[in-house]
């Protein structure tokens, strides 16, 4: 039996709570990536700061690598050398584990 955030036995039909069921949705499932990337656009100008944000977006989320679309190969560069600290912000917004590393592209690739 599963046991809860108070180290009680609980079968797997009791009620957990709502917070525990929406940080599972963000890290496991086919929901999980989706809902993590949508936090992760909606603060992009807070995690990237407004200039970088102004010329780069995150586009995609898969297998605990965030793709961030640059709009050019210098600001493709200027992403690529801020990755590590991106990659930290990420994880204060959508938790530990969900983005492992970040790789930049330019344009739509």
């Amino acid at each position: 039996m599963a046991r809860s955030s108070r180290g009680e036995e609980r079968g797997d039909r009791e009620p957990r709570p709502i917070g525990d069921v929406l940080r599972g949705m963000r890290t496991a499932g086919p929901l999980g990536p989706g809902l993590a990337l949508g936090h992760l656009v909606r603060r992009w100008e807070e995690l990237a700061g407004e200039e970088l944000a102004g010329h780069t977006a995150p586009a995609a989320l898969s297998g605990g690598t965030l793709i961030v679309r640059a709009d050019s190969s210098g600001w493709a560069a200027r992403t690529r050398f801020v990755a590590g600290e991106l990659q930290r912000a990420a994880e204060r917004v959508v938790g530990r584990g969900v983005v492992r590393s970040v790789r930049v592209v330019v344009g739509d690739a």
